[in-house]
């Protein structure tokens, strides 16, 4: 997705209650997530996205190295999940949509967003290594026409009674979609069981390179909760847009945080990457900040967040911002 962002600190709630990671080893998690500005009252820059994911967990001694599959052969070897306490795999199926602030223009704005259409999978290993979790995910997909967004757009539009967008003929042409992310989270715990809450504090980076975005960014986290040992790798999900931080079955975590991020390029700003098309001037360093709040049970889960990316430092475009509403079941 588009990354557009100001200074501030991310706050998001978590609810839930306690419970053994290992009741949660050796599952699958499957959620459906749907991004919408609508939820933030604005209507433009990233303004819509759908999302269904599953999610494998498993302990060291569960993990042979075939249970990820040759989708995830790479990123488990970037992050050497063989070494790892415990290893999650995700599969992602995602569609995005960016349109610029004025929808009913047609042509659009030339200085502003243009209209992109994303479909994608997202591969992603996740292997903890006690205090610190190593990351890897890999986008594969497609932007343009063939994504399918402008008449998955009209529909969420006419359903929920939004103006119809009227600019998709100049969306970007279509062309293949790539990248590979790495990045590494290290907690610094606090963890007392007898008491009420428990707090840590996670920081982390990551880097991302491919015609879909190239980029480098830090992130800090503090939060308070229950269980928080075994939930502060899920943080990674954040950046990856894949679902809203999990808490595993029955578990429960509040966070603030924060973000900066360097982008070399991004397809939904720099237009199609082999031929002309439409794009837009922006601040290559940008950071934001998220609120929200979620609850998890032991075979359920719903979580909502809102995110504001903030602005491009372009005139023309205004601040980004949507609600991320996810449900979780599992199986």
């Amino acid at each position: 997705m588009t990354d557009r962002s100001i200074t501030i600190l991310f706050l998001c709630f978590s609810l839930g209650a306690s419970n053994a990671l290992a009741q949660d080893e050796g599952t699958s998690w499957f959620s459906f997530s749907f991004d919408n500005d609508i939820f933030a009252g604005t209507d433009g820059g990233y303004t819509n996205g759908i999302y269904l994911n599953w999610a494998e967990i498993m302990s060291q001694d569960m993990y042979t190295g075939r249970e990820t599959g040759w989708h995830h052969w790479l990123q488990s070897r970037l992050t050497k999940a063989d070494k790892a306490e415990r290893i999650v795999t995700t599969n992602n199926f995602g569609q995005s949509m960016i349109t610029p602030t004025d929808i009913l223009q047609n042509p659009p704005d030339p200085n502003d967003t243009p209209y992109a259409g994303l479909l994608y999978w997202q591969g992603t290993v996740l292997a903890s290594k006690g205090q610190h979790t190593d990351f890897a995910n890999l986008l594969l997909g497609v932007v343009g026409p063939a994504a399918l967004a402008e008449q998955s757009q009209k529909i969420v539009h006419s359903a929920t009674g939004s103006d119809a967008p009227q600019g998709w003929d100049y969306q970007l042409r279509n062309e293949p979609l790539f990248a590979l992310q790495y990045g590494r989270l290290w907690q610094r715990a606090h963890l007392n069981k007898d008491r009420l809450v428990e707090n840590d504090f996670i920081g982390g980076f990551q880097t991302s390179v491919g015609n879909f975005e190239s980029s480098a960014e830090l992130s800090v986290y503090a939060r308070i909760g229950k269980k928080l040992e075994t939930s502060y790798g899920t943080m990674a999900m954040v950046s990856n847009r894949e679902l809203n931080p999990i808490t595993h079955s029955n578990r429960w975590f509040a966070y603030i945080g924060g973000s900066v991020r360097y982008i070399a390029n991004n397809i939904a700003l720099d237009g199609n990457t082999f031929r002309n098309g439409p794009s837009i001037d922006y601040d290559n360093l940008q950071n934001r900040y998220i609120v929200g709040i979620a609850y998890s049970k032991r075979n359920w889960g719903l979580s909502y967040n809102f995110i504001d990316f903030g602005s491009l430092e372009n005139e023309n475009a205004t601040r980004q911002r949507f609600g991320s509403l996810t449900f979780l079941w599992r199986r």
